[in-house]
């Protein structure tokens, strides 16, 4: 942004100029003052002026200018450049919304999926919170399980963002025979290091896994579900469901903030997982 400063009144520079040493530092009354000349851009007649005052109009009229010119530049400038930031921000939320749409719909449960009781569910009874997301599988249920059970940090990852929850190191694209045999109990770290989250409570092979988030005292503050139902002989329909439980505060978050933050975290993670294990399981003969 710029602007201009105009720090001289516009007078002829061949006026003859009063002298202000005079004893009372007034221009005679007697004497008017000197004509301007046609082409000075004024027209005002010659008249006799106090000098004090005819200071004081040209120091204002420098200060109307400078304002003048700086308002009108910032509208100028300032308008179409706020107009832009807001066409900029609007067409970002409009094309992430259309994109959260478009992923959602890649990975949506249907309407009969979502209703069913699934495995797990009875854990928490009366949850505060659950999403369910989907993806067909063009394998059988036995081809798909092997992927699911050696999920984890640390073992073949969650074939998700490996930055995020793998420490960096990348997702197995292979079966790994040291992670395939599992028990209630068995840990699933979510992240490297981590010895508690997830357990699996719940699982019956080539059918359902359900792993949980306990409590110190053992209640179930969290569920996760993940469900495989044949659609046809090499058809498999994963279904993946998360429940939370009213007493929820990971993190000694409050609530109404972790139950904001965690649906969108949740489908980012949970598609990419999904379309991970959908590719993975696909790609073997």
């Amino acid at each position: 942004m710029f602007f201009m400063v105009v720090e001289e009144c516009p007078v002829n520079q061949d006026l003859d100029v009063p002298d202000l040493s005079t004893a009372e530092g007034r221009l005679p009354q007697d004497r008017p003052r000197p004509a301007l000349r046609p082409d000075s851009g004024f027209a005002t007649p010659p008249v006799p002026v106090n000098n004090s005052n005819w200071l004081l109009s040209c120091s204002s009229l420098s200060s109307n200018i400078r304002l003048g010119l700086f308002a009108k530049i910032t509208l100028t400038v300032g308008l179409p450049m706020k107009r832009k930031v807001l066409m900029v921000f609007s067409g970002t939320l409009v094309v992430l919304a259309a994109l959260a749409t478009y992923g959602s719909m890649q990975v949506r449960a249907t309407p009969s999926e979502q209703a069913q009781t699934l495995p797990g569910d009875g854990l928490i009874p009366q949850s505060i919170g659950s999403v369910n997301h989907a993806v067909t599988i063009r394998r059988p249920p036995h081809d798909v399980w092997p992927w699911l059970v050696q999920m984890g940090s640390g073992r073949a990852g969650w074939y998700a963002y490996d930055f995020i929850d793998n420490g960096g190191h990348r997702s197995a694209d292979r079966i790994l025979p040291e992670f395939q045999n599992i028990e209630a109990g068995s840990v699933f770290p979510a992240l490297p290091g981590v010895t508690d989250v997830f357990t699996v409570v719940q699982y019956e092979p080539e059918h359902s896994l359900v792993l949980s988030w306990r409590s110190p005292s053992g209640r179930y503050l969290t569920t996760w579900a993940f469900v495989l139902q044949r659609l046809q002989p090499n058809s498999t329909r994963l279904i993946v469901r998360g429940r939370v439980a009213p007493d929820y505060h990971p993190y000694g978050l409050p609530q109404w903030i972790a139950l904001l933050l965690a649906r969108p975290a949740h489908f980012i993670m949970e598609r990419k997982q999904l379309f991970g294990i959908a590719r993975r399981a696909e790609s073997l003969p």
